[in-house]
Formats: C-alpha cells, sequence, structure tokens
C-alpha cells in the first residue's frame, strides 16, 4: 500500500494516518465542546439572577 501512493515505508503510512486520525478527533472533540461551554455560561447566568432574585425577596421580608 505504501508503495502505491509513493511512500518508501508502511510505518510512515500508519504514522500519517494516525496523525491525521487524531487531527480528525481534536477537531470533532471542539466542535462538541463549544455549544457545551455556552450552555454552561447561560446556566451560570441564570442561576445568579435566581440567587440575586432570592436574596433581594428575602430582604423584603
Amino acid at each position: 500500500m505504501a508503495a502505491s501512493i509513493g511512500i518508501a515505508s508502511g510505518v510512515s503510512v500508519v504514522l500519517l494516518l494516525g496523525t491525521v486520525f487524531l487531527l480528525l478527533l481534536c477537531v470533532h472533540l471542539s466542535w462538541e465542546v463549544s455549544p457545551l461551554e455556552e450552555e454552561t455560561r447561560t446556566l451560570a447566568e441564570d442561576m445568579a439572577l435566581i440567587r440575586t432574585e432570592r436574596e433581594c425577596s428575602d430582604d423584603q421580608r
């Protein structure tokens, strides 16, 4: 297989494929994590608002 694509050693093909796989895996995981970061930020903001509202209502009593 290596000779058919112009690479001298089969080990080089395995290393190249492994590197490409890991690169694609990193891109995929970054793609999946981005929405989770936004959701976490939104939830933290909501919690802060709820906590502030609760503290204000406790102060009024």
